[in-house]
């Protein structure tokens, strides 16, 4: 190992400490730990108008794999991805329309760090009664940066949002989202999103615009996105506390056409899920999740075993196992 190399991995450990000590300790941080994606007057964030239905899929893989999570100091993690076979989801017949959609259990706040060396601070702040900063900064690397700054301001019937994205801190990839959602009715909400790159080159910049409206039920949510690049309808609903149903009606210029997809999810007694779908396309797949518990002196960590299968177009039925360790 020469001097070089010494000095490359120091500046990078010192560089990681640095991203830990900006990160408010748990009891010091000033977000309402309350404030989530929906309003609780039936208005929800843009970014998760679709939520509901779309946890209801499961997410096939195929091969083996293994992902341990330890929490090596208060709200710093580190992840390792271990993988045989294809690591990747063979089949998802929808894609994200909205360019800021939200997945659940990726806007955790903290500092994430891989076995590969990537890293993922995320942080937010109440910065005023209706205004929330957010700010996310992911390193991959070395070399590669991605940096997100939103400012988010929610009233009693609007949650509006305003990001500033950059990456590898090049001004041309500079991207400004705004994100509107206002509630009509108690139980119906419009949204608009809007997308522009102002320094792209060449030509004029020319927004990317998209219009998404959600209907909460007491019995069901039904939920829509139009946009430049396509359309999708989503259905929720939930039959009992452990039975969930949804559709998608998804159509994409760029993929296959027009594609519909069912998805069954159910929780047993034990706390295991399994979760089930069907397309259009003639796939399928389902996952079984079974959560073993352990305690100790850090608190009620799990393991976590995972099972999926996956048919294909080619009518190929492909498998998937593996283990998730929180630690």
């Amino acid at each position: 190992m020469d001097l070089n190399e010494n000095v490359l991995k120091h500046d990078v450990g010192g560089f990681f400490s640095g991203l830990r000590k900006m990160l408010p300790k748990r009891g010091d941080t000033n977000v309402d730990e309350k404030r989530s994606d929906h309003q609780g007057n039936g208005v929800v964030r843009l970014g998760a108008i679709h939520t509901e239905a779309k946890n209801v899929f499961p997410r096939c893989f195929v091969g083996a794999r293994m992902t341990i999570v330890r929490e090596i100091l208060d709200r710093v993690k580190v992840l390792q991805e271990y993988s045989y076979g294809k690591p990747k989801e063979p089949h998802r017949f929808f894609t994200n329309l909205l360019q800021k959609e939200v997945e659940k259990g990726k806007n955790e706040e903290g500092l994430l760090i891989d076995s590969s060396g990537s890293a993922t601070a995320t942080y937010a702040e109440k910065i005023a009664d209706d205004y929330e900063l957010r700010v996310t900064s992911k390193i991959r690397d070395i070399v590669s940066s991605e940096t997100d700054i939103t400012i988010e301001r929610r009233t009693y019937k609007s949650i509006s949002s305003l990001t500033y994205s950059m990456r590898n801190v090049d001004p041309s990839s500079l991207n400004l989202i705004t994100q509107w959602m206002y509630g009509v009715l108690p139980q119906f909400a419009i949204g608009i999103e809007m997308r522009l790159q102002p320094l792209v080159s060449p030509g004029p910049p020319t927004p990317d615009m998209s219009l998404s409206a959600r209907y909460d039920s007491p019995h069901f949510i039904l939920s829509s996105t139009v946009g430049k690049s396509g359309y999708e309808v989503c259905f929720f609903k939930q039959f009992s506390p452990k039975i969930r149903l949804a559709t998608i009606l998804h159509d994409r210029s760029r993929d296959v056409g027009t594609t519909v997809g069912i998805g069954v999810q159910k929780v047993y007694p034990d706390g295991s899920e399994s979760k089930i779908f069907i397309d259009s396309q003639r796939c399928g797949g389902l996952t079984y999740q079974k959560k073993i518990y352990v305690e100790n002196d850090a608190g009620n960590k799990y393991v976590c075993v995972v099972a999926s299968a996956v048919i294909d177009r080619n009518k190929r039925i492909q498998f998937g196992f593996g283990f998730d360790l929180d630690l």
